[in-house]
């Protein structure tokens, strides 16, 4: 009916990306159209519904949207390329969370995600507070760098940054803020570097039996 056709692909256009005001290491995109997200809002609470309570946290791949997160994952691969000069990306993980002052989360702590590029994208606008922090980048200069909100930003507009960029969700003060995460990683990049050994400072030392990458764990 009317809302499978709102829920097929976006139109793919230009890559409209340019850097947010407040950090030219993030990126802005108009990734998807607004009716396209209010739809998938809707058939994502459906979906929830059926299963007897919605879910504060849905796996698109669980609820049968894996081919968005297929989309965002070639919208990722040309980020990487244009903006960030990154290895390609070529695996995905794009669930959608609900944030209200009743719901399981009204915020999120400060954090960086396993993700080399992570998109995010607002699903609705009918909520007050809520707003995306960012800081700094983990293993570089600005690490320790205050969280700082972004300006407000439309229905289907794609926040992207590299997973090791410190971010937070200030309390959602009414309505629901709802959005769309995505994170991509590089298979080739993860094969020279673990990323646990990165994030905990254990450079060369993957011998101590410490982290998954060591001989203790792949013998």
């Amino acid at each position: 009916g009317d809302r499978m056709d709102a829920l097929l692909p976006p139109k793919c256009g230009s890559l409209d990306l340019s850097p947010t005001a407040a950090d030219e290491s993030v990126f802005e995109l108009n990734a998807l159209r607004p009716d396209f997200c209010r739809a998938l809002v809707a058939a994502l609470d459906e979906t929830a519904a059926d299963h007897g309570a919605p879910f504060p946290r849905a796996n698109l791949d669980h609820l049968g949207f894996g081919w968005i997160a297929d989309l965002l994952l070639l919208v990722a691969k040309a980020v990487a390329r244009v903006a960030f000069e990154a290895p390609s990306p070529d695996w995905r993980h794009a669930y959608a969370l609900e944030y209200s002052p009743q719901g399981a989360r009204s915020s999120l702590v400060p954090h960086t995600d396993d993700s080399e590029i992570t998109l995010n994208i607002l699903l609705s606008d009918d909520f007050q507070g809520g707003e995306l922090l960012l800081g700094g980048r983990r293993g570089e200069p600005d690490e320790t760098a205050r969280l700082e909100p972004l300006p407000p930003r439309p229905v289907g507009q794609a926040t992207i940054h590299i997973g090791r960029h410190l971010h937070a969700v200030a309390p959602v003060l009414q309505g629901h803020r709802r959005v769309l995460i995505c994170w991509t990683r590089s298979s080739r990049l993860r094969a020279a570097v673990c990323p646990c050994c990165w994030i905990n400072r254990r450079f060369g030392d993957a011998d101590s039996g410490d982290c998954i990458c060591g001989p203790a764990w792949n013998t």
